[in-house]
């Protein structure tokens, strides 16, 4: 069973694929993905993109740089985007293995990450007003929770949030 795990920026999926990680799931961080191919893979095409501003002194690509100039323009965001999405995309491909594989992803809908997906699990939760800026490039929650096959609600505490997580893997076990 190979499972999506997405909702906007600060939902919780981080802390929800922690949880389904202790019960035995892999998981495929596209976040961190994105992090390794952005020093590595895309590094050159990113560079010539973006300038040698981006650059830390050690001359790795600093990503709050990088972000600040991307998400104040969306032409900038796209030609990122169209840079980095291929190799992660195909990066997670790659991994995907069909047993209680989960890929945690923002932008699993806008990655096409979900076409490797049996289930989609979507964290839900208020957002805090410092992500706005982001928010605005990701796909609204209303239409995350429509094509979701499963909804955690991230609202309340902890224990909540893994009484949640546990019965979805109960019930995805059994499909």
């Amino acid at each position: 069973m190979i499972i999506g795990l997405t909702g906007n920026i600060g939902s919780g999926k981080s802390t929800v694929a922690n949880m389904f990680k202790k019960l035995g799931a892999t998981i495929i961080d596209a976040d961190k993905i994105g992090h390794e191919i952005l020093q590595n893979e895309c590094y050159e095409k990113v560079i010539q993109a973006f300038g040698k501003q981006i650059l830390n002194q050690d001359l790795s690509i600093n990503r709050e740089k990088l972000s600040n100039i991307v998400f104040s323009n969306p032409d900038k965001l796209k030609k990122l985007n169209s840079i980095m999405h291929p190799v992660m995309t195909n990066k997670i491909r790659n991994m995907i293995n069909n047993s209680n594989t989960i890929i945690e992803a923002a932008l699993l809908f806008e990655m096409k990450l979900n076409k490797f997906c049996n289930k989609i699990i979507v964290v839900k939760r208020k957002t805090k007003d410092e992500h706005q800026h982001i928010l605005k490039y990701q796909m609204p929650q209303e239409l995350l929770l429509k094509k979701a096959n499963f909804v955690i609600d991230n609202n309340s505490n902890l224990e909540n949030t893994k009484k949640q997580v546990l019965e979805i893997w109960e019930k995805t076990k059994r499909l």
